[in-house]
Parts: structure tokens; C-alpha cells; sequence
């Protein structure tokens, strides 16, 4: 099941349950409240009727106005509850109907007692008859109140074992509605186990364990949900991955034979090579001093003309083998202080020409974190070439700092020599690529495809701005 599927179910039956809980106990207290006002209004026609057999005794034996008042007042207290709306209940109507019937006679025999007493106080002594009568009358007010009184005590009881009913079909009503919230909460708790806790525990134990080194970790998950595609995707990347770990492996040992080739061809490139371009250049010199006198200016020329190329075709293997040493060498990362890298480079530079008026202005205590080896590499590349192309210049500034590239610090190497187009910058690292002819200045074109792979192994970037005879700045990052 999905798990938005079961987040809905989750929600609609919540909300199910939660309403059918507050309808039960709206009605529930309904019920209560109508059951606790019976039972009021029972317990208050119990005290009425107990104060006007008081208010009935007292006036039979101190007949008076005081106690008729008061006799009349608990009667209309009594009419006005006997008809209450509380009180309209099915089983209690009987008792209710029976109760407004003694009312009515005691109604009637009161005023016919008072009428009786009246005419006793006018007539004087009372005769046999009119004493009898009033026994009677008395003997029926009370029979009438006393059955009122037993009647209203029977009503509320009644109302008592109403409300006790009442509370504790409250009470089961509660506990139902609890139940079922309970039940609702369990499925839900069991569903969301099922179908997300105990799978998402799977899926993590086998990313901890493929993460920890166990190619075969898998989580075999048939879910049709969101996270058994997950665990099915994961299992898709883990079999993606053991392939393409057992290919890397394979490039891996295609690549170490490949470094062993090229150590090789560096070898030959050192030693096989450098013995001829000996030889030529050795000849050419022998020819110069013995058969000197002999060559005119044209033999001459030509012979220069070779050792020359022999020189530079030289200085191309010695560049070469460079470009190699730093593609192949390992990084070996730590704090570096540039600042201190470049006037240690600035100061070599000096003392090969130091009648040159340049200005080297170095930013103080600048570092990073790179291979000092390879980084002092760079700098004699990007340094070194800022000193060949201020040559031409009478006087001239050669610049190291930092400034900020989106967000990164980047370092700079600026110099106000003969820059160049920016037309040909797509060239400028790349191998045996110049921007010069080698007659202006000499140079084989590796300095800067130098920097570039420098500046690759330690995860950085390189670029150039510049103008024809206006400088040129290279900006590079770590």
C-alpha cells in the first residue's frame, strides 16, 4: 500500500473516530445533564411537598394567616414543578399524573378547612358537626399529602436510578469511544510498521552495510510503495555500482599499465633521446672548431642553425618530462604559505639578471592548503613568464595577491609586460602553444599547460585576462 494511501486512511479514519468520539459524548452529556435536571426537579417537588405538610401541621395546630400564606405559596411551587419540562418522561408520567391528582384534592380541602376554622371563630363554640367535618378534612389533607409525599419519593428515586443509569451508560459510551480511537491508532501504528518503520530500518541496514564495504548488501524489498521503489532503486545503484566497480578496477589496471608505458617512454625519453641530441650537438660544436676555417658564412650559419635546434629540441624533452613528473606525482596536501613561495621564486629570478629594474610586490602571509613541491612548480611557471615578458621593458611591475571570485578566494599573478589578444586565450594552456614568436621571446609552451594540471590536482581553476602591451593577469584557484 502506498504511503500516501495509508496516510489518508490514516487521517479519514482518525477523523472517523474522532468525530464519532465527540458525538457520543455531546449526546452522552445531553443525556447526563437532562438526567441530573430530573432528578433536581424530583428532589425539589420532594421539598415542597415535605414543607407544605410542615406549613399543614403548623396551621392545624395555630390556625393562621401566616400559614395559610405560606400554604399557598408552596402550592404554586408545587403546580409550577409538577409540570416541568424535565419531568417529561414516559415512566415517570404515572407518578407524575397521580401526584397532580392529590394535588388537586388538597387543593379543594384546604380552602374548605380554612372555611370551617373561619366559622368557628365566628360562631364561638364549635357544634358536633362542624367538628366532625373538620376531622375529616384533616384526616384527607393529611392522607393526601403523606400519599404526595410517597409518591414524590418514588419519583425520585426514580430519577435517581435514571442518572446512575444514565452515568453509566456514560461511562460505556466512553470506554466504546476509547476503543475505538485505540483501535483506529493501533491499525494505523501496525500499518505505518509494516509498510514504513520496519522497511526503512531494511533499506538503512543495507546502505550501512554497501556504504561500510559489502558490495552484496541489498534490500530486497517487494513493497509496492514509495519506499520499496526506493529500496529497489538503491538495489539498481548497488548492481550499477559493483559493475562499475569491477570495470574501474579493470581501467584501473589498464591505467597502471599504462603508467608503466609511460614511465618507460619517459626512461627512453631521458636517456635514448638525450645521447643523440649529445652526439649532434657535440659534432656541430667539433665542426665549428676544427673545420671552421673551412665552412664559409652559409656552413657556418647552417651549423649554429643545427645546434641551435638540437639546444631547443632539449629544452622540449627537459619541459616534457616536467609535464609528465607533475601529471604523475602524488598530492601530497598541507598548509603552504604562498607569499613565502613566491619572493623565494622572485629572488631566484633577480639574481639571474640583476641589472633588470623590476618591481616585485608580493602580498604578505598568504596560504593554502595544496603540495608546496607542486605549487613552487607553478609559481616558477606563472612568475618566470611574467619576468620574460617584461623584458623588453625599461622598468617594470610583477604582482602576487588574492581577490575574491564568486565567492572563492582566487590568487593572481599580474605583470604590465607584452600580454596578448585575448582572441587566442583558448590556447594559452595548452602544450607547445604560443602567443609569441620564438624570436621575441623564447619558450616552448608548456609553462602554462604546467599551472593548468597543477592547478587541476588540487581541484581548482585557471583563466587569463590581458591586452597587447598592456599586461596580462592569470588568476588561479584551490
Amino acid at each position: 500500500m502506498r504511503i500516501r494511501t495509508i496516510i489518508i486512511i490514516g487521517v479519514l479514519a482518525s477523523a472517523v473516530s474522532a468525530a464519532i468520539a465527540g458525538a457520543e459524548i455531546v449526546i452522552s452529556t445531553r443525556w447526563t445533564d437532562q438526567a441530573i435536571a430530573r432528578e433536581s426537579a424530583a428532589h425539589a417537588i420532594v421539598e415542597t411537598v415535605i414543607r407544605r405538610n410542615l406549613v399543614l401541621e403548623d396551621y392545624l395546630l395555630h390556625p393562621g394567616e401566616r400559614a395559610r400564606t405560606q400554604w399557598n405559596q408552596a402550592g404554586e411551587t408545587l403546580a409550577r414543578l409538577i409540570v416541568a419540562p424535565e419531568l417529561a418522561d414516559p415512566q415517570s408520567a404515572p407518578i407524575l399524573a397521580a401526584i397532580r391528582e392529590n394535588f388537586m384534592k388538597v387543593k379543594n380541602l384546604f380552602p374548605r378547612l380554612a372555611e370551617i376554622a373561619e366559622a368557628k371563630r365566628d360562631e364561638g363554640a364549635p357544634n358536633q358537626m362542624a367538628r366532625a367535618a373538620s376531622q375529616q378534612i384533616e384526616v384527607q389533607l393529611q392522607t393526601a399529602v403523606r400519599e404526595n409525599l410517597s409518591l414524590a419519593s418514588r419519583l425520585e428515586r426514580r430519577a435517581n436510578e435514571q442518572t446512575i443509569r444514565q452515568l453509566l451508560h456514560a461511562r460505556w459510551l466512553h470506554i466504546a469511544a476509547g476503543g475505538l480511537l485505540a483501535v483506529v491508532l493501533a491499525g494505523i501504528w501496525i500499518a505505518l510498521f509494516r509498510e514504513v518503520f520496519r522497511p526503512l530500518k531494511t533499506v538503512k541496514t543495507a546502505i550501512r552495510k554497501f556504504g561500510g564495504g559489502d558490495q552484496q548488501a541489498r534490500a530486497c524489498l517487494l513493497l509496492n510503495n514509495e519506499i520499496g521503489e526506493a529500496a529497489r532503486a538503491f538495489d539498481d545503484m548497488a548492481d550499477a555500482l559493483e559493475t562499475s566497480t569491477t570495470s574501474l578496477e579493470e581501467r584501473t589496471r589498464q591505467l597502471e599499465a599504462a603508467n608503466h608505458e609511460l614511465e618507460a617512454f619517459c626512461y627512453s625519453v631521458s636517456h635514448d633521446l638525450r645521447a643523440p641530441l649529445r652526439g649532434m650537438d657535440g659534432f656541430c660544436q667539433a665542426l665549428v672548431e676544427d673545420y671552421g676555417d673551412r665552412l664559409d658564412d652559409t656552413g657556418r650559419s647552417y651549423l649554429q642553425r643545427v645546434k641551435k635546434a638540437c639546444q631547443t629540441m632539449a629544452m622540449l624533452i627537459d619541459d616534457l618530462l616536467k609535464l609528465s613528473r607533475v601529471t604523475r606525482s602524488e598530492v601530497r596536501k598541507g598548509t603552504v604559505n604562498l607569499s613565502t613561495i613566491a619572493g623565494a621564486v622572485a629572488q631566484g629570478l633577480r639574481q639571474t639578471a640583476p641589472d633588470r629594474a623590476v618591481e616585485f610586490n608580493i602580498a604578505p602571509d598568504l596560504t593554502a592548503t595544496g603540495d608546496e613541491r607542486l605549487l613552487r612548480a607553478a609559481f616558477e611557471n606563472l612568475l618566470g613568464n611574467a619576468w620574460k615578458y617584461t623584458s623588453k621593458k625599461q622598468t617594470a611591475t610583477i604582482e602576487f595577491g588574492a581577490t575574491s571570485h564568486n565567492g572563492t578566494r582566487a590568487y593572481f599573478v599580474r605583470d604590465d609586460g607584452a600580454g596578448f589578444d585575448m582572441a587566442y586565450a583558448d590556447k594559452l594552456f595548452q602544450p607547445f602553444q604560443r602567443l609569441h614568436n620564438a624570436s621575441e621571446f623564447e619558450g616552448t609552451g608548456i609553462g602554462l599547460a604546467t599551472v593548468q594540471r597543477i592547478v587541476h590536482r588540487h581541484g581548482g581553476r585557471v583563466w587569463a585576462e590581458a591586452a597587447v602591451d598592456k599586461g596580462a593577469t592569470v588568476y588561479f584557484t584551490l
